[in-house]
């Protein structure tokens, strides 16, 4: 399995253009309502968490989005008297998270984001989580999101104890027995370094840490790079790569970009005109302010 060495990249870089912060004007929108979105973030930083994990949905709409808020809406009408921020019923919540399985999580595709969840069923670890994530917001229920390399879930504290909600368990994955936490939070140490895929790329370091809504939005644009990139996309990779750059700074997307520059040199699918200006934007996201912190 390739390893990246980011030096060794930046030597194959040369000096296309000096270090910048990442260029608001650098990235490729794929809907309107994505780029309303995202345009309206960094002006503003107001954090709507579903309007977030929409955005890298690439068929996502204004009107699909006030769909899917009162989809919500409706479905957590019956909850919101059971659970809140001073009522955190364990009882209700493992049924909370069950039902969300059997009316929202029908199939497991791999690179699925919200938006596909919430419009034909299909979802995977991260999209399951964000879905979670979106509706225990809502209800006021304090929670943890943690992500390690590949595989996230959530933790929250239940007037019973420490329960655990794993999205891609239909039929156990709320655990709230404390020797079964213990076994699963054992898996989950074990998941930080283990590829689930034979093909996913080897990362050189270990994440096993809380993260954000914005890091799950984040997330699902570096999912959707790792997606383009198997495909052989790389400029497409690149683009989400970026976008993912925004909310979430990690060592991941270092490492990635990395990959990703290292392709589209070799490949013979882009001009050198094309290249050096991909490899100007990934210079760039390399040495942005926010994945710089990350190191």
């Amino acid at each position: 399995m390739q390893k990246i060495v980011i030096f060794t990249l930046a030597v194959a870089l040369g000096t296309f253009i000096p270090t910048l912060a990442q260029k608001t004007s650098d990235l490729r929108y794929q809907s309107a309502y994505e780029k309303n979105f995202i345009e309206s973030y960094l002006k503003y930083k107001a954090e709507n968490p579903l309007n977030l994990l929409l955005a890298p949905d690439e068929s996502m709409t204004s009107h699909l989005a006030s769909e899917a808020d009162q989809i919500l809406k409706d479905f957590l009408s019956r909850y919101e008297q059971k659970i809140s921020s001073d009522k955190i019923s364990g009882k209700h919540l493992a049924q909370l998270f069950y039902k969300v399985h059997r009316k929202f999580l029908k199939r497991y595709v791999q690179y699925s984001t919200l938006g596909q969840t919430l419009r034909n069923g299909n979802y995977d670890c991260l999209s399951g989580t964000a879905f979670y994530a979106v509706i225990l917001k809502r209800l006021d229920v304090p929670f943890e999101i943690i992500e390690t390399n590949y595989h996230i879930y959530l933790q929250i504290e239940t007037d019973q104890g420490l329960a655990l909600m794993e999205s891609t368990d239909p039929l156990y994955g709320y655990i709230s027995n404390p020797t079964e936490i213990k076994e699963r939070l054992k898996d989950f140490e074990k998941s930080a370094t283990r590829k689930i895929d034979p093909a996913q790329h080897e990362f050189n370091y270990t994440i096993n840490k809380p993260t954000s809504i914005m890091g799950l939005a984040g997330l699902q644009y570096f999912n959707l790079a790792v997606n383009s990139f198997n495909q052989k996309k790389f400029k497409e990779s690149l683009s989400h790569l970026e976008k993912a750059n925004i909310f979430y700074n990690s060592e991941r997307i270092v490492e990635f970009g990395a990959l990703v520059g290292t392709h589209i040199l070799e490949s013979g699918q882009y001009s050198a005109p094309d290249k050096e200006i991909m490899i100007a934007r990934i210079q760039r996201l390399i040495n942005s302010d926010l994945t710089v912190a990350s190191r």
